[in-house]
């Protein structure tokens, strides 16, 4: 093929992981990752060679070309060369934002008294291509172990048979039956850039109605993830005989 008739390049897009293209060409097997390359320019020139591009049949003289881009790759539109052979191709990569963090260990087990305050370390990996903003205070709902159950057999015990009835009556349980777990990040709060890893200090201020022998269980809602912390309180110790 003659690359300098080539007017229109090939359109690829997705998040940097998977960033997606077809060919009018056909797939046979001999078309193998290591016989594939592509250059992106971006300002900087990124030469990805196998096993960063990926060919797979996809219509009758059609191939869908699959580039593997550094997870922390900017958003933007890319220009590049994909070269299949002897052949070269030019093309245009849109890769969109992609947010992904997540939090090291990926939840969190306490044994606490009610009004305890907790400190603990985790970290946080942002493992997306866009700045991740971890806010220094928030509130979690705990829920009690057994509120769901509690508020199913309240919804349906309701004598009046309209569906808002059930409803109200089940959110009313559940609110009845969660308490307010009070966070704050004392440090690592604030913008995390792509590919940063991250230290995180937490004070978790427990709620004084946490009752003995129950456990709890909420989520610290964050941007496309929420972090599970679960509480369970100690049963209260016999009292001594006399």
């Amino acid at each position: 093929m003659n690359t300098d008739a080539i007017q229109t390049p090939i359109h690829f897009r997705g998040e940097p992981a998977r960033v997606e293209g077809f060919l009018q060409v056909r797939h046979s097997r001999a078309m193998t990752s290591a016989r594939l390359a592509a250059r992106i320019r971006a300002p900087k020139i990124f030469t990805l060679d196998w096993p960063y591009v990926q060919s797979i049949p996809a219509a009758e003289g059609v191939t869908r070309f699959v580039l593997r881009l550094p997870e922390a790759t900017p958003p933007g539109t890319y220009t590049g060369v994909l070269e299949v052979d002897d052949e070269k191709y030019p093309f245009e990569a849109l890769v969109d934002a992609r947010t992904w963090f997540t939090i090291l260990p990926n939840k969190l087990s306490l044994v606490a008294e009610p009004e305890h305050e907790e400190i603990v370390e985790l970290i946080g990996v942002n493992r997306g291509n866009t700045l991740f903003q971890v806010p220094d205070v928030a509130d979690v709902n705990l829920f009690d172990s057994g509120s769901l159950l509690a508020a199913v057999n309240a919804a349906l015990s309701s004598k009046v048979k309209g569906g808002q009835e059930r409803v109200s009556r089940f959110v009313d349980s559940l609110a009845r039956n969660s308490e307010m777990l009070s966070l704050g990040v004392l440090a690592g709060a604030g913008a995390i850039a792509p590919g940063e890893s991250r230290r995180l200090t937490v004070r978790l201020r427990l709620p004084e109605n946490l009752q003995a022998g129950h456990t709890y269980r909420g989520g610290w809602e964050l941007p496309h993830m929420k972090f599970v912390i679960q509480v369970y309180v100690p049963a209260a110790a016999p009292a001594a005989e006399v």
